[in-house]
C-alpha cells in the first residue's frame, strides 16, 4: 500500500473529484478545464492564444466549450 502525502500550500488550483473521477470525459477536456481554472476570476481568454499555449487545435476546444462540457 502506498501512501500520499499532499503538502501543497500555496500556487494550487482545486479541481472537482467528479471532473477527476469521470470516465466519460477525455483527458485533453480535463487538462482544458485545469488551465482554465488555473487562471485568476474575470481572466479573458481568446481560444486562438489559448489553443496556441497548449498546443491544440482551436476548434476542438471551441466545442468543447460551446457544448457546456468546460465550464470556469
Amino acid at each position: 500500500m502506498n501512501k500520499l502525502n499532499n503538502k501543497l500550500k500555496e500556487n494550487f488550483t482545486t479541481i472537482p473529484n467528479g471532473l477527476i473521477r469521470n470516465k466519460n470525459i477525455s483527458d485533453r477536456a480535463r487538462f482544458l478545464f485545469c488551465y482554465m481554472a488555473s487562471m485568476p476570476d474575470n481572466w479573458k481568454f481568446y481560444q486562438g492564444a489559448m489553443a496556441k499555449e497548449l498546443g491544440t487545435r482551436k476548434n476542438t476546444d471551441t466545442v468543447k466549450i460551446r457544448h457546456g462540457k468546460i465550464r470556469h
